[in-house]
C-alpha cells in the first residue's frame, strides 16, 4: 500500500499527535487545525516529503528551529506572532 500524501486529523481535540502505524515517508500535507496543541509534535520530524503544515487555531506559541523548510505554513489564530 503507497504511502498517503495528506494528513487530516482537523478538529480532533488533540493535545499531541499520535503516531500512527505505518509508512509516512510520502506524506506532503499535514492538516492539524482546529486542535489543541500547544507545541508542536517532534513527530513531525519524521516526515521528510512534508512542505504544507496547517496549524490554524491551536495554542501554539512558537515554531521550533528545527521545522522543515516548507511551501506553506498556516499559523492563523494561534499564538506565533507572524507579523515579526
Amino acid at each position: 500500500m503507497p504511502s498517503p500524501t495528506t494528513l487530516d486529523l482537523t478538529s480532533r481535540g488533540l493535545t499531541e499527535l499520535p503516531v500512527p502505524p505505518g509508512d509516512l515517508s510520502g506524506v506532503t500535507e499535514l492538516h492539524l487545525d482546529g486542535n489543541a496543541l500547544a507545541v508542536l509534535p517532534g513527530c513531525v520530524r519524521g516526515l521528510p516529503a512534508l512542505t504544507s503544515l496547517y496549524l490554524a487555531g491551536n495554542p501554539i506559541t512558537a515554531v521550533p528551529a528545527w521545522l522543515p523548510d516548507l511551501t506553506h505554513l498556516d499559523l492563523s489564530e494561534t499564538g506565533v506572532d507572524t507579523n515579526g
